[in-house]
Formats: C-alpha cells, sequence, structure tokens
C-alpha cells in the first residue's frame, strides 16, 4: 500500500494528484498514457512531470513510457524495481496474456528456486527484454488456447492471470525449455495429465486446442512407451 503522498511529501499538485489516484486505483506500476489520463497534461507537459519525479526519487523508469512508484518506506531510496509480474503484465499492453511455464510453477507454489526469467504467454508477438535484473520471455499462442487459467493475487488490489496447475504441467511437457526441462518418464503421468486438460478446456474455446494437446500428449506416450 502506498501512503498518503499529499501528507508525507511535499509535491505539486499535479504530481499530488497523480499518486494520489495511481493508489486510489491499486496501480503501481504505470504507463505515460496513464499519466496523461489522471493530470490531463499531453505530450513533453506529462513527460517533464514524471522526469521530475524520477529525478527526487519518487518513481522508477522500467522501460521508456513505464514506470513503477517508489514506496514511501523506502525512505530515501531512488530506485525501486517493483513485482516483476505485475510488470509483466504491463508490459504486454492490454494484449492477452497470462504467466505461464516456469513463472506459473513459482506463483503455484510447484517449485521453490526463485527465478529471473519470467515467461508469459501472449496473443501478441513480443521480443524478449531485461529490465533491472529480470529477463522477460513472451511464449506467443493462439487466442483460442486460452483456457486452464487462474488468478493469484499480487496485492490485496491486484490480481494477475496464471496458467492453473494442469495447463502448467501440459506447457511443461509440450515446451520444457521454458520450464526448467520437465522430463516425462511414466505413461501414466501422460495419460493422467491428457484427461484432466481435456475435461477442463472450455467449450468457448473450440475442439481445435483440446484435440491438438490430446494428439500430442498420446504421441508423447507412445515416445515414453516405446522408451520403456
Amino acid at each position: 500500500m502506498i501512503k498518503n503522498y499529499q501528507s508525507s511529501k511535499t509535491l505539486g499538485r499535479q504530481t499530488s494528484r497523480l499518486f494520489v489516484e495511481l493508489n486510489e486505483r491499486g496501480k503501481t506500476t504505470f504507463s505515460l498514457r496513464d499519466v496523461e489520463q489522471i493530470t490531463k497534461l499531453r505530450g513533453s507537459s506529462a513527460r517533464s512531470l514524471i522526469l521530475k519525479a524520477e529525478k527526487r526519487g519518487l518513481i522508477t523508469r522500467l522501460r521508456p513510457g513505464l514506470y513503477t512508484l517508489v514506496p514511501f518506506e523506502l525512505g530515501r531510496a531512488t530506485e525501486y524495481i517493483g513485482d516483476p509480474y505485475l510488470i509483466a503484465k504491463e508490459l504486454c499492453g492490454g494484449h492477452g496474456y497470462f504467466l505461464s511455464h516456469a513463472s506459473a510453477m513459482e506463483l503455484l507454489r510447484m517449485v521453490t528456486q526463485p527465478q529471473l526469467t519470467i515467461y508469459v504467454s501472449t496473443s501478441v508477438r513480443k521480443p524478449p527484454r531485461t529490465i533491472h535484473g529480470y529477463e522477460y520471455r513472451f511464449v506467443t499462442v493462439k487466442p483460442g488456447h486460452f483456457f486452464g487459467l487462474t488468478e493469484v493475487w499480487i496485492t490485496k488490489q491486484q490480481a494477475i492471470k496464471v496458467s492453473d496447475r494442469e495447463r502448467t504441467i501440459l506447457d511443461g511437457l509440450r515446451q520444457p525449455e521454458y520450464a526448467g526441462g520437465i522430463e516425462v518418464n511414466s505413461s501414466s503421468t501422460v495419460f493422467s495429465t491428457m484427461r484432466t486438460v481435456c475435461a477442463m478446456a472450455p467449450s468457448h474455446a473450440g475442439s481445435d486446442s483440446c484435440l491438438s494437446s490430446t494428439k500430442w500428449l498420446r504421441r508423447r506416450s507412445s515416445s515414453v512407451c516405446a522408451e520403456n
């Protein structure tokens, strides 16, 4: 929770209005467009406001046009990364997304080791980028493959979309290079995952996504049986 900047800091009217409104929205990571919408400033005026706030250590620039608030309790700290998963959501720019593969495993507590690479499945093709030590890698998925998702609350006000356990297992089986190298050594594991994923695939996603997953899992199962 961000404290009341108006009473805690000596800010100008526009900066105070911006910080209070972002706080009310629970939006600790925000864009230049958010600044323009809240302050009614445009172009260079909005960028000048942000630059002054950045120089005072009130915000951290994550990339051009994307920023995060520095929590008041950090005192004189002038740089704050923010939550990498909330940043991943903002990097998708409003397009369909969900945290997946190794990142979903961490969020669902399926693994315990910390992750410095954030995997985001999204409906648009995006190049990887590194922000303050975190590498963000984007996996392009078709709109019809947005099934098996859940929400994880990062703060009391902000949640992100994450693949659920069954979908995370499926994605890990199909793309182990994004999930720490999952290996399947039992055909029963494959069949169990296949049944669960197909049962949970919603009808509105169309039969193609489930059918594709089923065919792949059957091929992988046959391969495992041959190896055994």
